[in-house]
């Protein structure tokens, strides 16, 4: 499934979920949500992100890291509603969309918002600071495939700020002891995100396939990473 593939309607098995796009407006669950024009749109990978990520346990301090508009913060909202959540987000426009989203539906009490590259967060933040941390990160490796023109795309699916390598580093040094990493990513990358796991001490201890229907290899896959643990292979998901 594209990266640009629009949602209208629910996903079966990908939570609770909704979008009505009207001219950039859209729904999730309870909350309005503002899209993008350019760059990260509402697509299935957040929705299905956010459900692999399942509920939050009391006490549990979310990351998402290149956070966007905010739309797995706002999906995760829908259930979790004690959550604390925090957002990272570098491009200005999208994270001044991310600020209108929380503030729309009343969210600023418990999610809070970065404006930074996602690099200087050791910089920025204690160590071990989060028990969960989620990214949907850019597809396309650095120097690999034709880049977009358009900047807001362009760091939407392209390693324009930050490679695997910088995510897995900086998730490795803000995530708890007993902490979790989830991401959404392709296929292709499957084998260097698992050598980028174990260089980093750290284990995928679920994984999901997605493919875009029966028949079809998958695409992508969801993974779940700890530091200790051993691995699940959950059944595939099917759009």
């Amino acid at each position: 499934m594209s990266k640009d593939t629009e949602i209208d309607g629910s996903i079966e098995n990908a939570g609770d979920f909704s979008n009505r796009r009207d001219n950039g407006a859209g729904k999730i669950g309870p909350f309005t949500f503002l899209d993008e024009e350019e760059g990260h749109k509402l697509t299935s990978d957040p929705v299905l992100l956010s459900d692999f990520i399942g509920p939050l346990s009391e006490g549990d301090n979310l990351l998402d890291i290149g956070t966007g508009a905010g739309q797995i913060l706002l999906l995760l909202a829908v259930n979790n509603p004690g959550a604390r959540l925090t957002g990272v987000e570098v491009r200005e426009r999208a994270i001044k969309l991310a600020e209108d989203n929380i503030k729309a539906n009343g969210l600023s009490d418990s999610v809070t918002l970065i404006h930074s590259d996602y690099r200087r967060l050791k910089e920025l933040l204690k160590k071990e600071s989060f028990s969960v941390i989620s990214s949907n990160p850019p597809y396309i490796k650095k120097n690999h495939g034709r880049t977009s023109p358009s900047e807001e795309r362009a760091a939407a699916r392209s390693e324009v700020y930050g490679t695997l390598g910088d995510l897995l580093d900086v998730a490795d040094y803000l995530m708890s002891p007993d902490g979790r990493l989830s991401l959404i990513f392709p296929v292709k990358r499957f084998s260097e995100l698992l050598v980028g796991l174990e260089k980093r001490g750290l284990k995928a201890v679920r994984l999901c396939f997605i493919h875009s229907r029966v028949g079809k290899n998958a695409r992508l896959f969801l993974v779940e990473a700890r530091r200790h643990g051993e691995l699940t292979v959950e059944e595939p998901v099917f759009l």
